[in-house]
């Protein structure tokens, strides 16, 4: 990664964002959409957001994480899709 690659986070309460991003790809699948990790959030409070690479107006690549609270230890744990989105998946 160069000093000029610029990342940002799209929290799961933005569903509008959420939407228009995972839209905008060929390849995106039901495990990268906004309802199921909704589903998460309700069935076990996970925290989704999907870590992007480029601006919020011009998303390169993408990958869904989800912050999973830890009932030990400060720190939550990650998880995220098995198929990373910058290998995978292609602008429309």
């Amino acid at each position: 990664m160069g000093d000029d690659q610029n990342f940002f986070i799209i929290e799961h309460s933005d569903r509008e964002l959420w939407h228009e991003v995972t839209g905008s790809f060929a390849g995106v699948h039901i495990f990268h959409s906004w309802e199921w990790s909704a589903a998460f959030v309700d069935a076990y409070g996970h925290r989704p957001v999907l870590v992007c690479e480029g601006t919020p107006g011009n998303v390169v690549s993408f990958i869904p994480v989800s912050l999973v609270p830890r009932p030990f230890g400060r720190f939550p744990a990650v998880s995220h899709d098995a198929l990373p989105a910058h290998r995978t998946l292609k602008r429309l």
